[in-house]
C-alpha cells in the first residue's frame, strides 16, 4: 500500500461518524499539533467554525437585510410561496488579516492556524465538508470527524498583500458561476476607495468561454483580478470576507436536519438588473423565438430522445435553441423575452433569473427533487417568472447508464396545459 493511501485508509478510519469517545479524543488531541507530515504529506487538522466577524478588525455594510427567497421544492404552488416570512440577514464584509485561502468548488472557508472558517449556517451542524464525489475541490479535506477536519496541505503557500474573496463555488457550471459567484462580485461595487486597491479572487478554473469571461468582466467593473491556484492555500495579509447573496453549501451532514437554498432577494434583483441593463445596449438583431425548447448538443450528460421530444414541441410552436451558440447578451434577452421555455432541467434554466412575469417554464428530472434542489424556483421567485416540474413519472428509464427516455404523451399533454 502506497503512503497514501495508507494516510487516506488511516484517516477514513478515524473518520468513521459512528458514536466513539476514542475516536473524539483521538481527534481532539491531533486539533491541538502543529501541522505534522507523513509519507510526505503535510497534514493539518483544525476546527470548523462559524461566525467570522469574531475575528475580523472592520466590518462594512453591503447591504441591508431583506426579503428571504426559499420555495419548498415539496410546496411549490404558484402565489407567495417562496418569500419568506423571515427576514434574510444584511449582506456584509469582513476584513481579517492572515487568513488563508484557496480555490473551493465546496463552500466558502477561510484557514489561520488550527481554525477554519466557513460561512455563517442556518441550520445544525455538524456539515458536509469531507469529499464525497471525486474530482470536486474542497479546500483539501481528506477527513472529518464531526466539526474536525484534516487537510492535506499541496503546494506551497504563497502570501499577498490583499485580497477580497466571495468563494468559488463550482465555477465551471454557469448556474453556480451565475448565483454563487458573480453576485459577490458584483457587491464590490458597493465598497468605498479603501478597497479600490483589493484585487477580487477568482477562480483558475473557470472556462475560457465567452459567457464566463464577459460576465465576470461586467460585473469587476474595472476592479483587477487575482486568480487563485486551485491547489495550494495563499495568505493574504489583508482579506475581505464577502457574505454571499445565495445561501447553498454546506449543508448539514443529518439529512433530517438540511434545509434549502435561499436568496437574498433585494440583492439579486440588483444583480438581475446589471445583466438586463447590459442585455438591452449590446443585444443584436438575431431573431429569437419566444416559445424555447433548450436543447443539448450530442455527447452531453444525460441522452435523453431529443429530436422526438423537440419534433412534438415543434407541433405546439415550439423552435430548439442551444443556448452556448449565443452572445450572453442575446441568451439574457432570450430569456426575458420568452413566453415559454422548456427543457431538460441543468444550467441553462438558471437563467430563469432573466425571465419576465409573463414567462413560463416547465422542465424534467430523472430523480426526485430534495429539499436542496429549490435553486431554479428561487431564481424564477426573483424574476417572477412560473415555474413547473414535470412529475418523475414522465421519465422512462434508458437501458444503460444516465439514459432516459421522455413520455411523449405526457410531454404532449403537459405542454398542452402550459399554454393554456
Amino acid at each position: 500500500m502506497t503512503g497514501d493511501r495508507l494516510v487516506r485508509s488511516l484517516l477514513g478510519f478515524l473518520s468513521n461518524r459512528r458514536k466513539s469517545v476514542f475516536l473524539d479524543a483521538v481527534w481532539k488531541f491531533l486539533s491541538q499539533l502543529p501541522p505534522c507530515h507523513v509519507f510526505n504529506h503535510r497534514i493539518s487538522v483544525v476546527h470548523v467554525r462559524t461566525g467570522i466577524s469574531s475575528v475580523a478588525h472592520q466590518t462594512i455594510e453591503l447591504f441591508p437585510e431583506g426579503k428571504k427567497i426559499e420555495v419548498d421544492v415539496n410546496d411549490r404552488e404558484q402565489g407567495t410561496n417562496g418569500v419568506s416570512d423571515d427576514r434574510h440577514p444584511r449582506l456584509s464584509g469582513y476584513v481579517v488579516s492572515g487568513y488563508s485561502v484557496t480555490e473551493n468548488s465546496r463552500f466558502q472557508a477561510t484557514l489561520k492556524g488550527n481554525t477554519m472558517f466557513i460561512e455563517n449556517r442556518k441550520h445544525l451542524g455538524p456539515w458536509l465538508l469531507s469529499p464525497d464525489i471525486v474530482g470536486k475541490r474542497n479546500a483539501g479535506i481528506i477527513a472529518q470527524r464531526g466539526d474536525i477536519v484534516a487537510i492535506q496541505g499541496r503546494g506551497k503557500v504563497t502570501t499577498e498583500p490583499r485580497g477580497i474573496y466571495g468563494g468559488t463555488r463550482s465555477p465551471t457550471t454557469w448556474a453556480h458561476w451565475l448565483i454563487n459567484f458573480l453576485p459577490a462580485v458584483h457587491l464590490t461595487k458597493k465598497l468605498g476607495p479603501e478597497f479600490d486597491n483589493f484585487p477580487m479572487l477568482v477562480p483558475t478554473s473557470i472556462p475560457d468561454d465567452t459567457h464566463w469571461q464577459e460576465s465576470l468582466r461586467l460585473v469587476l467593473g474595472g476592479r483587477t483580478s487575482l486568480s487563485l491556484h486551485p491547489d495550494s492555500y495563499t495568505r493574504f495579509d489583508r482579506l475581505l470576507w464577502l457574505e454571499p447573496a445565495a445561501y447553498d453549501t454546506p449543508f448539514s451532514i443529518d439529512h433530517a436536519r438540511q434545509t434549502g437554498v435561499s436568496l437574498h432577494y433585494e440583492a439579486m434583483q440588483e444583480f438581475r438588473k446589471e445583466f438586463l441593463n447590459y442585455s438591452n445596449v449590446n443585444s443584436s438583431s438575431q431573431f429569437l423565438p419566444t416559445k424555447v425548447f433548450l436543447a443539448r448538443k450530442e455527447g452531453t450528460k444525460r441522452p435523453y430522445n431529443q429530436e422526438e421530444c423537440i419534433s412534438q414541441a415543434a407541433d405546439f410552436g415550439f423552435e430548439a435553441v442551444y443556448i452556448e451558440d449565443l452572445t450572453l447578451s442575446d441568451k439574457i434577452r432570450l430569456f426575458f423575452d420568452a413566453e415559454v421555455v422548456v427543457g431538460p432541467l441543468g444550467s441553462g434554466f438558471s437563467n430563469v433569473l432573466f425571465s419576465s412575469p409573463r414567462t413560463s417554464l416547465l422542465s424534467w428530472w430523472t430523480y426526485p427533487l430534495g429539499i436542496t434542489d429549490n435553486f431554479e424556483f428561487n431564481l424564477a421567485k426573483v424574476s417572477g417568472a412560473r415555474y413547473n416540474a414535470a412529475p418523475l413519472s414522465w421519465i422512462l428509464p434508458g437501458i444503460s447508464g444516465d439514459s432516459y427516455s421522455l413520455d411523449l404523451e405526457k410531454f404532449s399533454s403537459g405542454l398542452a396545459a402550459l399554454l393554456i
